[in-house]
């Protein structure tokens, strides 16, 4: 049956079938008597059932037990009794051997197959395949059953009992329906199958398996399961053999022929040599494994002979009991004027027959004899040299053994005429009474020739030999018994059969003679596509390298996968197959299951998929903690925790920076950071770790604060105005926030600016967090210092702090600039101070020009005793001089301070609204003329101004009490214009607003028809249009007239606007 019809998939017990691991089942040499103790391992399964005819159903478990330090299954030996996973860790012990023959056959053909522990003679006759998983599961199923019926004692016809659980197994297992082991399953019955296996168990092939029974000894309650388990009793050898070819004269076998040329070749391939025979005809080629070898026969031997037959001939290493192994070609030798007589095969006319007799008579003389073919059918003993010139009848009196004598006379009767010097050459040929035809196809159903046979009766080799050109192989000598045709051999690209074919031949058939005829087809070598994709996305990944290994017949080869993610192995021989990723292109990583196996059996096109991720993607993001706006320019370390990786990064201008890593744990340290953020002190804050498989994609993300910023402020105490060239002592003390930060810092000495400032963090000096204290060492000329003069102030990162320090004036006069409507200070307002010499008086000595800053005021320090006299002389643009000089006396004591306070009236503004009298839309591009009361125009266009998109003119800075004219000189076109004139008195920090409005212009339309029918426009009729005075109207709407005449356009029309 073909076992290699029934993949993984498609088997009941695909579900468990990943679990056994072939490679440790190996079986321990034989020793004197087996451990003493054997202990349950693991099950690979457990709890799968069958019925079976004989048992009844069937619970059956696929049990490793550790034999002699081995793996190794065993099979239950107690049916019905317990065993479960709980077991596993017992003890078996109290060793009894088992001497049944079919136990013993049947536990050492599953364990040569299961574990590739063959014999040389399984080897050299081709039945050394090796089981998949799968099929191992249903031979241990079967093995298992026949180990219950040795025990119910229903072992007596060990072929029937066998071909019985084969089925029940199958039934079972597969869901087949047989009900006689009769039927065939894949061309072959249940009871040939089981007899062709027992067949070559009694010759020996499956090797001798020691079996013992083992009886629980371990802790559990009720009735445990006794245990059998057997050895094979030689271990895997590689014995060596030696074949002898022999090369003679076919006239006289006992002459060796010297000097014959013979090609020997494995049919596997694995050996051939060209060799050239001996003095004595042969030749011995030793050191030969166990194999089967074709001879074929490339040059006769010198002096003129003939190759009878160049072969190849077969020969099978071990042959029996035999290491050498001896194969005869003969050659026929030039004419001498004799003759030769040869029968032969009529199915194989090169293979000669001995044994038939065959009578020569003389016809025209008293010549007669009768003589019997020799080795290679030649009569060997016929005296030519003898025999009267003469006709003569030559005739076949008796065939060879197993062949029948032709009833037709002309092939029994030949006739010749011998001269004594015209050679002679005769041939009979005989139809074996029973023959066995093997018609070997291909996949297509056409015959293959040159597929090569081993060829057995019941059990025993017999010969091999190669299909014809059609595809046949022909067995003659056929007595009763069970031929088995085992295929060692395929022509590529096909396969050779793993299963025998299997022919019956009983005495019924022997009686009646005839020909039986077999049929089997070969399948191409199987093909296998292994497909590399990216596990996420499907995409294929080329460029991977894989390592493709025979596991039990030494194939081995590396492939890479193409564009399309593939790489194709075709015609592979039949086999289990290790499959492992050896390399991958960046970004990928090889993954946990780098190694898949796979059995590929004849005419298989299976496919293995890699699914890889890519190295995992880390991603380092640095921001600034306040913001979250990244930080470019920071260095980190990636160190590998369960590697040797080490590596500094700097994140790029979008503050990250990535890299991809073999999968594993790493720690990311900040190193450095630039300015202005600082390395925090803490590990917490600075390190992290992070563990990375394949495929993914994280993003750690560190978080700096800036390093803090420190502004000293120096103020007037009085008007809070900046105080320039204060001078500052500031030290630093860290508290252990950053990492990089000394201990203590002296910043040194410092000049606050013209703002009043010192900015610290912008003195080129880095800062930290921790305590900063700061000094007043010396105010401003004309200051004087004012409590406290130190100050200390702690920053955490990215804090920022202003420390304000006052000094008060000496000896100082303070004016003060505001808006008279809103008391807001003014900026930009310029004053002149002088000195009256005394108390009182007018004129004085002016002792400066002074402008109001931000705040409004402006400080004069160390003035000396006596009267000043402080007039604006210019205000900030915005606002009217409004208020007269004043006079302010200095005590000349540096604590005296006299403010002056000058309020401004702030300008005015005119906003000159135009819009439609009709809709109240605003309307642009109107013109006005604006002056004051005195007739004086506004602006710089000659009092021009024109209204914007928003139908608007704004006119600021207009002192208060100023009286405004404003008259409408151009209005749009279809708009009648306003030119009423309109005033406005400006008021101090207000807006007053004008509004216009403009009515539009109506309009005239006519229209000219013809009187026929009033319909047709008629084109040139002139009309005069005046107004209701009699004055024409000429020029409206920018049409020309001439003394108030317009006409009719092409559509008689006149429109008027």
């Amino acid at each position: 049956m073909n076992r290699l019809q029934h993949t993984l998939q498609t088997r009941l017990t695909a579900m468990f079938l990943a679990l056994i691991c072939l490679f440790s089942l190996l079986p321990v040499p034989a020793s004197a008597a087996g451990p003493s103790t054997i202990k349950l391992d693991r099950f690979g399964f457990s709890g799968v059932t069958y019925e079976s005819a004989s048992l009844g159903r069937c619970l059956i478990h696929q049990m490793y037990y550790d034999y002699d330090g081995k793996s190794t299954i065993g099979f239950c030996g107690t049916k019905g009794a317990t065993m479960n996973q709980s077991l596993t860790g017992q003890t078996w012990g109290n060793p009894q051997a088992i001497s049944d023959p079919t136990v013993e056959m049947m536990m050492a053909y599953y364990y040569a197959h299961s574990t590739n522990n063959f014999t040389d003679q399984a080897h050299a006759l081709g039945v050394d395949d090796v089981w998949d998983s799968g099929y191992t599961w249903y031979m241990n199923a079967w093995v298992q059953a026949i180990v219950w019926r040795y025990k119910a004692g229903t072992l007596s016809d060990p072929v029937v009992a066998c071909a019985e659980e084969l089925m029940a197994v199958f039934n079972s297992l597969e869901g087949t329906h047989f009900t006689s082991i009769d039927q065939e399953k894949d061309g072959t019955s249940f009871r040939s199958r089981a007899q062709y296996i027992l067949d070559l168990g009694r010759q020996g092939v499956w090797d001798n398996c020691s079996v013992q029974e083992y009886t629980f000894t371990g802790a559990a309650a009720g009735n445990v399961q006794k245990i059998m388990i057997g050895t094979l009793d030689s271990p895997m050898t590689e014995d060596k053999y030696a074949l002898t070819i022999k090369k003679v004269d076919s006239t006289n076998p006992a002459k060796g022929l010297q000097g014959a040329k013979f090609h020997v070749e494995a049919v596997n391939g694995s050996y051939n040599k060209e060799i050239v025979t001996g003095p004595d005809g042969t030749y011995t080629l030793e050191n030969l494994d166990a194999n089967t070898y074709a001879v074929t026969e490339t040059a006769p031997p010198p002096g003129g002979y003939e190759i009878d037959n160049p072969g190849p001939e077969y020969v099978v290493l071990p042959n029996g009991s035999s290491n050498t192994v001896t194969v005869t070609f003969t050659d026929t030798p030039p004419s001498t004027g004799e003759g030769t007589i040869r029968k032969v095969d009529v199915d194989d006319p090169s293979k000669g027959l001995a044994g038939a007799v065959i009578k020569i008579t003389g016809v025209d003389n008293n010549f007669v004899g009768t003589y019997t073919t020799g080795a290679g059918g030649y009569l060997t003993d016929v005296p030519w040299d003898q025999m009267p010139v003469g006709s003569y009848t030559a005739e076949e009196v008796t065939p060879p053994e197993g062949y029948t004598k032709s009833p037709d006379v002309n092939k029994t009767k030949q006739t010749f005429v011998w001269d004594g010097q015209t050679d002679i050459s005769l041939i009979f040929e005989n139809d074996a009474h029973v023959k066995i035809r093997l018609i070997k196809l291909d996949d297509s159903n056409n015959p293959l020739p040159g597929a090569v046979f081993n060829i057995l009766r019941d059990g025993q080799i017999i010969g091999t030999e190669a299909t014809k050109t059609d595809g046949t192989i022909t067995v003659t000598d056929v007595t009763e018994g069970m031929y088995a045709f085992v295929e060692v051999s395929a022509p590529t690209p096909f396969a050779r059969l793993t299963e025998p074919v299997i022919a019956h031949v009983d005495q019924a058939t022997i009686n009646g003679g005839g020909t039986v005829t077999v049929t089997a087809s070969d399948k191409r070598l199987p093909n296998l596509t292994i497909l590399k994709r990216d596990a996420q996305t499907q995409d294929p990944v080329p460029g991977t390298v894989f390592e493709v290994k025979g596991i039990h017949f030494h194939y081995h080869e590396d492939v890479e996968t193409g564009q399309d993610g593939k790489a194709v192995l075709s015609n592979l021989p039949v086999d289990s197959y290790e499959v492992r990723e050896k390399s991958v292109p960046d970004p990928y990583v090889i993954g946990d299951e780098p190694v898949q196996t796979i059995y590929l059996g004849p005419g298989e096109n299976r496919e293995l998929i890699f699914d890889n991720l890519k190295q995992p993607l880390l991603t380092i993001s640095k921001v600034d903690a306040v913001t979250g706006n990244p930080v470019p320019g920071t260095v980190l370390t990636v160190e590998g925790i369960d590697s040797d990786h080490k590596h500094d990064v700097t994140t790029g201008t979008d503050g990250t920076v990535s890299l991809r890593l073999a999968p594993g744990s790493f720690k990311i340290t900040e190193k450095s950071v630039p300015s202005p953020y600082y390395l925090p002190d803490k590990d917490a804050d600075r390190v992290q770790i992070i563990s990375l498989n394949a495929g993914d994609e994280k993003t750690v993300v560190f978080k700096n604060h800036r390093m803090p910023e420190v502004m000293v402020y120096k103020e007037n105490s009085i008007t809070r105005e900046p105080i320039e060239h204060a001078k500052f002592h500031i030290t630093y003390t860290s508290n252990g926030e950053s990492a990089d930060a000394p201990s203590t810092i002296d910043y040194g000495y410092f000049f606050t600016d013209v703002k009043g400032e010192i900015r610290l963090h912008e003195q080129g000096k880095r800062l930290y967090p921790g305590e900063f204290t700061i000094t007043e060492v010396e105010p401003a000329d004309g200051f004087q210092l004012k409590e406290p003069i130190t100050q200390k102030v702690i920053l955490h990162g990215s804090e920022s702090k202003t420390v304000v320090f006052q000094n008060t004036p000496l000896s100082a006069l303070v004016v003060w600039k505001y808006d008279s409507v809103t008391g807001e200070p003014v900026e930009g307002a310029v004053f002149q101070v002088r000195y009256m010499s005394g108390t009182s008086g007018s004129g004085g000595t002016v002792i400066g020009t002074y402008k109001t800053g931000p705040g409004g005021s402006f400080t004069i320090n160390r003035l000396k005793a006596g009267a000043y006299t402080v007039e604006e002389l210019a205000s900030d643009g915005n606002h009217v001089i409004d208020t007269a000089p004043q006079t302010a006396y200095i005590s000349g004591e540096e604590q005296d301070v006299v403010q002056l306070y000058f309020g401004n009236s702030p300008k005015g503004s005119l906003l000159v609204k135009k819009i439609d009298a009709a809709t109240h839309e605003p309307l642009s591009d109107v013109e006005f003329l604006v002056t004051d009361s005195h007739g004086t125009m506004l602006g710089d266009a000659n009092g021009k101004f024109v209204t914007d998109s928003a139908g608007t003119i704004l006119i600021s800075n207009i002192n208060p009490g100023t009286t405004l004219v404003v008259r409408e000189t151009r209005t749009r076109e279809n708009y009648i214009l306003d030119d009423v004139p309109q005033t406005a008195t400006i008021q101090a920090g207000q807006t007053v607003s004008l509004e216009f409005r403009n009515q539009p212009k109506g309009s005239v339309t006519l229209y000219k028809f013809s009187s026929l029918d009033r319909r047709t426009p008629l084109e040139g009729v002139g009309f005069k249009i005046t107004f209701a005075d009699g004055k024409v109207v000429d020029n409206i709407g920018g049409k020309l007239s001439s003394n108030g005449i317009y006409y009719t356009d092409s559509d008689g029309y006149i429109s008027l606007v």
